[in-house]
């Protein structure tokens, strides 16, 4: 689950990428284009509504007519541009858009776990619609399972090895050696939910009335409520101190073992493990965290995106911070091997870029000219 992540709040929509070697973008201004700075030479202009992709191709989670070709340059996923999508998501091998009509689309892998929701197992060189599913308002993507809103309820599909469905699944159409599903099941236990998010193995839903609920994989304690116990169905997210529930919350996102929430006030916590120090207490260590902590130093912030043990958040005048791992620069700050909160990213050509925990150059937040 590597890779450069963003959630715009303000316009209810997602930017949502995901893995290692892959990218989206999704073009979603109140502008009609949107410039994407990655170094001094290059740019893209993206059109309303329009899907950018780059990296990793080899599952066909690019969506290009071709299996296995990379990007090293942002271009737009052409049966996708002008459908009209205003959400996207991104898992470890497989893609998924969101249309303005409710339609999920789906591509990329589809091998043994069933990520795109649809039978027969193997792979989509493009975006196919998600059967079984309308009216869908938000989308999120763990490492091999999908997540879907709709009328408040929650609908999941793909890997189930660890209770991230929500659900028990068997074997539904899928050929994986583990529980997996090839249809979206609905969540039970859920309802009026207003915001999703996945992380590798476990699922995250926003309540109407700003609690938390969570399932899945708790290893590290990235369930946040006070265990490290895998949970099959929906547990609520504890509060400060192990203290009532978290509350006033209008985000939420997950990464390998750590989850972030972003409250009304422009707060953000964390929970999970933290042993990049990706939950932004300025120290890495080996203990499962699983209960939530807020995140010091941050304020006004409008966005959060978890990646696979490194955290993004996006501050109301156009800040990004990012703390966590950065063995691979997943931190946008010029080095490898730092993590922590920093500071006000620089200005570039004109553009605002994406950066950077501690005074440095910024990056292209990009490895083995894949242009991450």
């Amino acid at each position: 689950m590597r890779g450069q992540l963003f959630r715009d709040r303000e316009m209810t929509r997602n930017y949502h990428g995901r893995r290692m070697g892959w990218a989206l973008l999704l073009g979603l201004l109140l502008l009609s284009t949107f410039y994407v700075n990655l170094n001094p030479v290059v740019a893209a202009t993206v059109t309303l509504g329009a899907v950018l992709v780059w990296g990793d191709n080899r599952s066909s989670q690019l969506g290009l007519a071709t299996k296995g070709v990379q990007r090293a340059a942002p271009g737009s996923v052409a049966a996708a541009t002008d459908e009209g999508i205003v959400a996207i998501a991104g898992g470890s091998n497989h893609s998924l858009a969101l249309r303005s009509d409710g339609v999920v689309l789906a591509w990329g892998a589809n091998n043994g776990n069933g990520e795109l929701g649809q039978f027969p197992s193997g792979g989509r060189l493009g975006p196919t619609p998600v059967p079984g599913l309308a009216n869908v308002t938000a989308i999120a993507a763990g490492r091999s399972h999908s997540l879907a809103l709709s009328g408040g309820n929650v609908y999941a599909w793909g890997a189930n090895a660890f209770d991230q469905l929500g659900v028990p699944t068997g074997k539904t159409g899928c050929s994986s050696g583990f529980p997996c599903s090839a249809a979206p099941v609905q969540v039970g236990g859920l309802s009026g939910v207003k915001a999703l998010g996945a992380g590798k193995s476990h699922s995250l839903a926003v309540l109407n009335d700003g609690t938390v609920r969570a399932w899945g994989q708790n290893g590290g304690g990235g369930l946040g409520d006070g265990t490290t116990t895998r949970r099959a169905t929906p547990v609520p997210v504890q509060g400060l101190g192990g203290v009532g529930k978290l509350e006033n919350i209008v985000a939420v996102d997950g990464g390998e073992g750590h989850s972030l929430a972003l409250a009304a006030d422009g707060t953000v916590y964390a929970w999970g493990q933290n042993t990049q120090g990706q939950l932004g207490l300025g120290v890495a260590d080996s203990r499962s965290h699983s209960l939530p902590e807020q995140v010091p130093g941050l304020s006004g912030i409008t966005a959060i995106a978890a990646g696979y043990r490194y955290s993004l958040a996006l501050k109301d005048d156009g800040t990004v911070y990012a703390w966590g791992q950065n063995s691979n620069g997943e931190l946008g700050n010029g080095s490898v091997g730092t993590s922590g909160i920093g500071e006000q990213p620089p200005q570039r050509n004109g553009y605002r870029r994406w950066r950077i925990t501690r005074p440095g150059r910024p990056s292209r937040w990009d490895r083995a000219g894949l242009g991450r």
